[in-house]
């Protein structure tokens, strides 16, 4: 199942400059798995929520502690239920020049903690009602790296724990949306046998980033290709190599006043196990294209609009398309500019050899999963949100036989900066 990408949003909690990527393991299991199984398959991709209110360019060293509170009321196929996830970030960067004098380097740790509760057991659904969603209880380490930025920025080396939700398959506009597809897509959450490297579980690697011009920047990240201990989701465990194999990921970023535009390839240098069973293994790849512009008002209170196209491998994935597409508004109402609403759909197609799985246990399989998210951020303060959340979930789990889902939530995040 895809894992989600993300964590909750950078617009999602207040400050910060990296968003805590994607939760929920994900699993090379059909979708008809049940229960919190069924959730890890989703991508529960989404940018994830920044951390840093501080920047490092500021100071020596910047912290934040950030506290993230979801409470869904939940009624899929007669399964009637109430669930509370919460998760607790702790961040710290360090500009190691001014702390240790090495010229243009710095460092980062995230630390995330997530009480493990499921939304999606009750949904039923694939790709995940919400981005904090981990599939169980944990303290992981989400990043801890080091960077070295060459001479005017130009380029930049990451090496160490690397969240690619970080930088890569990341939109400023989907980042409001709690539904896990807004971050990540679906089609690369899902891949590998612990999903690649993202929330909640990262590998090491390394990232170099390069701007070709003022407007385009090229990316590519290359880490260890099963993040933390599949059997061991609990631990924290660092491994590399072995039979692992390793996951690759490359991105060109177009950027013209308030259009990005993301094209991005990635997949994994050993194959991964097919879809059929029978110890049959195939190619796990993919690509994406991903965009943003701003329709009305300005950067400061304006309407956006985004969407986002992605295909993967339908022998070793159980969804090979997938797509999004949605509007983020910034101070809709006067008196309100902090304020932000949305409305987003994600639409996520099962392969070939899913369906062919599904049919074969006696399931009337549903050709996709699409949900519909409407979503509004109060700004309490700049450190304090409420963020009330209505989500309808058609063909959750891709079988015709459930009930759709409804998903009504309230997310609460408060964070302290230092």
């Amino acid at each position: 199942m895809p894992r989600s990408s993300q964590g909750p949003s950078p617009r999602a909690q207040p400050g910060g400059q990296q968003p805590m990527s994607s939760p929920g393991p994900a699993v090379q299991a059909p979708l008809h798995v049940r229960g919190p199984a069924l959730l890890l398959l989703a991508g529960l991709g989404t940018a994830a929520p920044p951390v840093i209110a501080t920047s490092a360019e500021d100071n020596a060293h910047a912290l934040e502690l950030a506290y993230t509170l979801d409470a869904w009321s939940l009624d899929g196929d007669g399964n009637r239920g109430t669930r509370y996830l919460t998760q607790v970030g702790l961040a710290a960067e360090f500009d190691l020049e001014r702390l240790f004098d090495l010229p243009r380097t710095s460092a980062r740790l995230h630390l995330i903690h997530n009480n493990g509760n499921s939304a999606s057991e009750l949904a039923g659904d694939a790709q995940g009602i919400s981005n904090i969603e981990t599939g169980g209880r944990a303290l992981l380490p989400l990043e801890a790296w080091v960077e070295y930025r060459g001479d005017g920025d130009r380029w930049s080396l990451r090496a160490g724990l690397y969240d690619i939700n970080s930088e890569f398959d990341a939109l400023d506009g989907s980042a409001l949306f709690l539904h896990s597809a807004h971050g990540i897509g679906t089609d690369i959450a899902q891949s590998g046998r612990n999903g690649p490297s993202i929330f909640p579980h990262t590998s090491p690697g390394l990232r170099l980033s390069f701007a070709l011009t003022d407007q385009a920047t090229l990316r590519t990240a290359v880490l260890d290709g099963v993040p933390n201990d599949p059997d061991r989701p609990d631990h924290s465990t660092l491994r590399i190599g072995g039979s692992d194999g390793a996951f690759g990921i490359t991105e060109l970023d177009l950027q013209r006043g308030q259009q990005r535009l993301l094209l991005g390839a990635w997949g994994y240098s050993r194959d991964q196990d097919d879809l059929a069973g029978d110890g049959a293994t195939g190619t796990s790849a993919g690509a994406y294209l991903r965009g943003e512009a701003l329709l009305s008002g300005d950067e400061a209170r304006g309407l956006r609009g985004f969407f986002r196209v992605g295909g993967a491998s339908a022998r070793t994935n159980p969804f090979d398309r997938f797509y999004s597409v949605g509007l983020h508004w910034v101070g809709p109402f006067a008196g309100r500019q902090a304020d932000e609403a949305g409305i987003a759909i994600a639409h996520a197609v099962a392969g070939r050899n899913q369906l062919d799985v599904l049919a074969q246990d006696g399931i009337a399989a549903a050709r996709a999963e699409t949900a519909l998210e409407l979503t509004y951020r109060f700004a309490l303060t700049d450190r304090l949100a409420l963020q009330p959340d209505l989500q309808y979930v058609f063909n959750p789990g891709l079988d015709r036989s459930r009930d759709d889902a409804l998903a009504i939530g309230l997310r609460l995040v408060a964070s302290l900066a230092h």
